[in-house]
C-alpha cells in the first residue's frame, strides 16, 4: 500500500506545477490593454489555487522546489482517502486546462478572451467546512495586500463582482464561488472608507457626517455617564418597550475639551458600525442608529439585541467555547483586513446570547452568535499619529492590553496588540476564569505576562487540548515588528484554521 506520505509528495508536486503555470502567465510583459480583464480573471484564480496551497502549508513561492509536504496535508489525505483521489483529479483538471495551447491563446494569449479557468474549485469543495473558511479569508488577506489606495480596492470590489455574475447558476461549485467573492468585495469597501477617512477631511464630509445622527435622547431611558473616564455600556429602554445596548463615544480631548476631529473620527466609526457589512462580517451587533448629547461631549451608538432574553448563567459547553474562540478570530482577523484596530478587545467587550431556537436543559444554555463589541476607542489603521487624540488618557491599559503598550502608552496601537488582548480573552474562555482572579496588573507588564504563559495558559492543555492551547500560546506572544506584518498574518491564519480541528 502507497504511504500517504508518499501521495502527498506526488499531489505537491502537481500543485507546484499549477502554481508556476498561474505565475508564468500571469507575469506575461507588455500586455495590452484588451488583455486586461482575462489577465485579472487569470491571477484571481490564481490566488484561488494559492489559498488552499498555504492552508496545507504548501509554499505557494517559486524556488522551493525541494521544501517537503506538510504534515498536515498528509495527515487529511490519509484520513479521507476520498479527499486524496479528488484532489489529484482537480490539480490534474487544472494542467490539463494550463497547458491547453488552444485555451491558452483564446483566453490568456493576444487574442484574450474572459472566460472562466476555476477548475481549482473542486480543491476546496472536498475540504471540511470550517477548513474552507479559513481559506475564503487567506485568500481575501492575499488580494487585499496588493491594494494600496481606495481606487485600488474599489477596483478590486468591482472585479469581484464582475467575477461573480459570470457564474454560471447551475454550478453547484459557484455557491462556494460567489462566498468568497462576497467576502472579499465587502472587506475591500470596507477598507477603501477607511483609507479615505483617513484623507483630507473637510466642512461637506463634516456635514454628510452628523446627518448619520438620526436619534433622539427623549425617546431613550438611561442615565448618560457624566464623564469621559465614564466610558460604559449601558442596556436603556426605547420608545417604552424595546430594550436596547447603547454604548457611549466621548468626543473630549485629553485637555478635557470637546473636539472637532475627534467627533468626526467617533462618526467615521459611526458609519462603520451602521453600515450592513459590518454586522455581516465584523461581527459586531446591529447598530440602528446614532444619538448625540453636546452637554457630555458623547455620541451613543445604538443596537438592537434579542427579544428573547433569558436569565443567563448555567453551564457553557465547551464544544460552545471552542466556536466562540473561533468567531471571535475570524472577526479581529477581518477588522484588521477591513482596514481598523479595536483597541479594547476585553472580557466587557464580548457580548453573547442564548439561541432562542434551542431549549434549556438541565441548566445547559444553548448559545448562539459571538458579538465583538466595544469600539470606543477603535480607529482605521491608516489614520496618522497627528489625528491620534481619541481621549487616550481613557484608555484602560490594564493586563488585557500587550506589555508594549502599556510600558510606552504613547506609541501608536498596533495589530498584533489587538492579538494579544484576544489571547488573553480566550485564555479565560478556555479555564472559564475571570483573569483578574487569577493574576494581579501590578508590577512589571512583561513579567505579568510571562506569568500567564508560565503558569496559566500551560493549563489549557488539560482543559481544552494541545491545538486550542497552542492558538492562545501564538496570540499571546505575538509582538509588532515593522518587517514582520505578512508573516504574522500567515500565523494567524494558520492558527484560524487550526481552530476549526477543536470538538468537544
Amino acid at each position: 500500500m502507497i504511504e500517504p506520505f508518499s501521495i502527498a509528495s506526488g499531489l505537491v508536486g502537481l500543485f507546484k506545477t499549477c502554481r508556476d503555470c498561474y505565475t508564468f502567465f500571469s507575469d506575461v510583459a507588455n500586455a495590452d490593454k484588451s488583455a486586461a480583464v482575462a489577465i485579472s480573471d487569470f491571477q484571481l484564480q490564481g490566488d484561488v489555487l494559492a489559498s488552499w496551497g498555504a492552508h496545507w502549508e504548501m509554499s505557494t513561492d517559486s524556488g522551493d522546489e525541494d521544501s517537503k509536504p506538510s504534515d498536515k496535508f498528509a495527515r487529511f489525505i490519509k484520513d479521507d482517502t476520498y479527499a486524496a483521489g479528488g484532489v489529484r483529479r482537480a490539480l490534474k483538471a487544472v494542467a490539463d486546462a494550463l497547458s491547453d495551447q488552444e485555451q491558452l491563446l483564446n483566453r490568456f494569449g493576444i487574442k484574450l478572451k474572459a472566460e472562466r479557468t476555476d477548475k481549482n474549485e473542486a480543491l476546496h469543495l472536498l475540504c471540511p467546512k470550517n477548513v474552507v473558511e479559513s481559506m475564503y479569508i487567506r485568500f481575501a488577506d492575499r488580494r487585499l495586500e496588493l491594494c494600496i489606495t481606495p481606487d485600488s480596492l474599489r477596483h478590486e470590489a468591482a472585479l469581484m463582482e464582475s467575477s461573480k455574475s459570470k457564474a454560471p447558476p447551475e454550478d453547484a461549485s459557484e455557491l462556494l464561488l460567489g462566498a468568497r467573492y462576497d467576502l472579499l468585495k465587502d472587506l475591500a469597501e470596507l477598507k477603501a472608507q477607511a483609507k479615505e477617512d483617513a484623507e483630507t477631511f473637510n466642512e461637506r464630509q463634516s456635514d454628510a457626517l452628523q446627518k448619520l445622527i438620526t436619534m433622539e435622547e427623549k425617546d431613550f431611558s438611561f442615565q448618560v455617564p457624566r464623564s469621559p473616564s465614564d466610558l460604559i455600556s449601558t442596556l436603556a429602554i426605547y420608545r417604552g418597550s424595546h430594550i436596547v445596548l447603547i454604548e457611549f463615544k466621548s468626543y473630549v480631548a485629553d485637555n478635557g475639551f470637546k473636539c472637532r476631529d475627534i467627533q468626526a473620527d467617533v462618526l467615521k466609526l459611526g458609519r462603520l458600525l451602521l453600515g450592513p457589512r459590518t454586522t455581516l462580517r465584523l461581527g459586531a451587533m446591529h447598530c440602528l442608529g446614532l444619538l448625540k448629547n453636546t452637554d457630555s461631549g458623547y455620541i451613543s451608538f445604538v443596537h438592537s439585541i434579542p427579544a428573547h432574553l433569558r436569565k443567563s448563567g448555567g453551564m457553557v459547553p465547551l464544544g460552545w467555547r471552542f466556536e466562540a474562540a473561533r468567531q471571535l478570530l475570524r472577526n479581529v482577523i477581518l477588522l484588521h483586513a477591513a482596514g481598523w484596530l479595536h483597541k479594547n478587545i476585553r472580557a466587557e467587550s464580548i457580548i453573547m446570547f442564548p439561541d432562542d431556537r434551542a431549549p434549556l436543559t438541565r441548566g445547559v444554555i444553548n448559545w448562539g452568535q459571538v458579538f465583538l463589541m466595544g469600539y470606543g476607542f477603535s480607529r482605521s489603521q491608516a489614520a496618522s499619529a497627528g489625528n491620534m487624540k481619541m481621549v487616550a488618557k481613557n484608555i484602560k491599559l490594564d493586563v488585557y492590553h500587550h506589555p508594549e503598550k502599556r510600558i510606552n502608552p504613547n506609541r501608536l496601537y498596533q495589530p498584533a496588540y489587538d492579538l494579544y488582548s484576544l489571547g488573553i480573552v480566550l485564555l479565560e474562555l478556555g479555564l472559564w476564569r475571570r483573569l483578574e482572579t487569577m493574576v494581579s496588573s501590578d508590577g512589571d507588564a512583561y513579567q505579568v505576562r510571562e506569568y500567564i504563559l508560565s503558569e496559566l495558559q500551560p493549563q489549557l492543555v488539560g482543559k481544552c487540548g494541545e491545538v486550542y492551547a497552542d492558538v492562545d500560546k501564538a496570540l499571546l506572544k505575538a509582538e509588532h515588528t515593522e518587517s514582520g506584518s505578512k508573516t504574522q498574518r500567515e500565523e494567524v491564519l494558520s492558527k484560524f484554521a487550526d481552530l476549526g480541528r477543536c470538538y468537544a
